[in-house]
């Protein structure tokens, strides 16, 4: 299911987002899916994942599918590697950025050109838990009995295909890292973010902040 827009006088200040929060890439199908090339970065200095792959494993982070005994999972690229893991969070916030067209990557279609350039509030994460490896695997071993994972690969072209089942073969944390209990709101409305936002970002492209 799509993201439903706001309009264009909603706007969240940078003051109003909840602590703590992160990035995610952008995508077109709501997190459900990925969406291909729009709205998505490249930089001429940072070798982006998404931009190499053409798609990222934040893009599958609200699929109704990956739900088991009250939990949703999926990825975030902040709790990649062991740093974070068995942290919890009450609420974490997530934000995306609609990239800049002289930065976004080729091939959008005119007719998918949903949102201005910028940066967006996404959702709060109710529950949020970064998975160790054990769980990870546990959950990955599950995910492939319960389809989500042929569903996934159904999803990616040959050369994506090969670079998600690369990162299968490291580890179920490369495919989930984090559970959550919910979302809100339950069906994510993208709000513009103030124009200061990106002074707060401390240079740093994914990082779960704090303030």
């Amino acid at each position: 299911m799509p993201i439903q827009s706001s309009s264009t006088n909603e706007m969240v200040t940078a003051k109003s987002l909840s602590a703590p929060w992160t990035r995610l890439t952008p995508n077109a199908n709501g997190w459900v899916s990925p969406s291909g090339p729009c709205g998505k970065c490249r930089t001429p200095n940072v070798e982006l994942f998404e931009g190499n792959q053409g798609f990222g494993f934040e893009e599958w982070l609200f699929n109704p599918r990956h739900r088991r005994d009250g939990w949703r999972y999926g990825y975030l690229q902040a709790f990649q590697g062991q740093a974070h893991v068995g942290a919890q969070y009450s609420q974490l916030s997530l934000i995306t950025r609609w990239c800049y067209k002289k930065y976004r990557l080729p091939g959008c279609m005119a007719g998918e050109e949903q949102y201005v350039d910028g940066w967006y509030f996404v959702a709060d994460l109710q529950e949020a838990v970064c998975l160790g490896d054990e769980e990870a695997d546990e959950i990955l071993h599950i995910g492939e009995e319960m389809g989500w994972v042929d569903s996934m690969r159904g999803q990616l072209g040959a050369g994506q295909l090969a670079v998600f089942e690369e990162h299968e073969e490291w580890g179920g944390r490369y495919i989930f890292n984090v559970k959550f209990k919910a979302v809100n709101p339950s069906i994510p409305r993208l709000c513009k973010l103030h124009g200061a936002f990106q002074s707060r970002r401390d240079g740093k492209r994914f990082r779960i902040y704090t303030r």
